[in-house]
């Protein structure tokens, strides 16, 4: 008659106790924060104090004080024991304590479910009840509360887990795109590029980083979080005005270098605050780095043999003939490609570099056709309109092949030598 209402009762209790022990432990962390200054500079003066003694009576003092300090420590040693055992003592009263339901509630619950009996035999067994019930009810909530943090711990570990390694993994391949960026600022005359690529790497990677650091701080503090694919400026923003200053000053500094020109800024400010907030963020080695650039020339080439879309296969061979020229990784928008061209002339036989701008002539024109036939041709049908955007245009498609294949062979080439 009673098991639902006291797996119901037990699970709201768990939960609450749950968050109420997260909250406790995140309150002391922060007071512990906020005290450890001051500790720290009172055990530099008491060492400073004792230090200043030197030889004779002096000395003697100083050593029969360290001999007292340490009587002193193993008597607060055994307090914090005692103290442990009465937080285990008392967390262990909470569920003997618990109330399940007064007589009341339980002569309700048995005339709605044995409608049947009497008054007077309902609250004769009501009061029967009251203890074995209530008894019975503390050990389910008990189950259920550890049973609860344990699976909410585990969840936790592993969620916190998957975040730092997409936070490491990022933060690698924004050092391996820099060092593409690294490259193209020491070429002539790229001056543009450099800004291009700088601010575009900073507007995605660098802000999906900051992002995934806010949303983890909000989950360290207990804050009702956001996913951080998700979180725009203003999300960003009210979860750093909740932080405590510590916490909160870093990612402010390092989100403020998201708009800048170049990414020198940001790389120094995401260093310093990942030492500030412990988070651990490592480049990786030159072995880890060889085999990332392995497997993007990889990912690069298997997606090159296989689009049929000409802007897009530009693009990929492009970067494919950069990266085969550079050995960098290149994060690097649509808008770049020209520039890029440029760039690699000085690298490519002059016919390879004049078919790299003969495609690029052709996709600008065939972009063209398409904004002329989104405007004029409203009314044609899906067929029509595929054939006036020049999508299907023999000289493009074959312009595409001729490109792939100068990409997919430098790459072959490079591979073997």
């Amino acid at each position: 008659v009673f098991q639902d209402i006291m797996n119901t009762r037990a699970k709201q209790h768990a939960a609450a106790k749950v968050l109420s022990d997260e909250a406790s432990r995140s309150m002391a962390a922060n007071m512990a924060t906020s005290t450890g200054g001051r500790q720290e500079r009172k055990e530099e003066r008491r060492q400073k104090k004792g230090g200043g003694a030197s030889g004779g009576h002096h000395g003697r003092e100083v050593k029969m004080q360290k001999s007292k300090d340490k009587k002193v420590s193993g008597s607060r040693a055994r307090g914090r024991h005692a103290d442990d055992e009465e937080e285990t003592s008392a967390r262990s009263l909470e569920f003997k304590e618990l109330e399940f339901l007064s007589e009341d509630k339980i002569a309700e619950v048995l005339h709605e479910k044995l409608q049947d009996l009497s008054d007077e035999f309902v609250e004769e067994l009501s009061a029967h009840l009251l203890r074995p019930l209530t008894r019975t009810y503390q050990e389910v909530a008990r189950s259920v509360f550890l049973s609860s943090s344990a699976r909410d711990g585990a969840s936790r570990r592993k969620h916190n887990t998957e975040v730092m390694t997409r936070l490491s993994g990022l933060w690698v391949n924004i050092n391996l795109f820099n060092k593409g960026i690294a490259y193209i600022e020491d070429q002539e005359n790229m001056a543009d590029l450099q800004v291009l690529l700088s601010r575009h790497l900073l507007r995605t990677l660098g802000t999906e980083l900051v992002n995934i650091i806010c949303s983890l701080l909000a989950e360290e503090h207990l804050m009702t979080t956001t996913d951080p694919d998700h979180l725009d400026n203003d999300g960003r923003a009210s979860i750093l005005a909740k932080l405590p200053s510590s916490v909160r000053e870093p990612v402010v500094t390092l989100s403020r270098t998201l708009n800048n020109k170049t990414t020198t800024e940001f790389m120094e400010q995401a260093d310093s605050a990942s030492d500030q907030l412990n988070l651990s963020l490592r480049k990786a080695d030159r072995k880890r780095e060889r085999q990332l650039i392995f497997q993007h020339k990889n990912s690069l080439a298997d997606e090159l043999r296989t689009t049929k879309d000409a802007p897009i296969g530009l693009h990929l061979a492009v970067l494919l003939l950069f990266q085969g020229q550079s050995h960098c990784l290149l994060h690097a928008p649509g808008r770049c490609v020209p520039h890029l061209i440029s760039l690699l002339q000085k690298y490519l036989p002059p016919d390879q570099h004049l078919q790299l701008l003969a495609m690029q002539q052709l996709v600008v024109k065939s972009r063209s056709k398409k904004t002329d036939a989104d405007e004029t041709e409203e009314a044609a049908t899906a067929e029509d309109a595929s054939a006036a955007t020049g999508d299907n245009d023999p000289e493009l498609l074959q312009c595409l092949d001729d490109v792939r294949a100068i990409a997919l062979e430098k790459r072959a080439a490079s591979e073997a030598s």
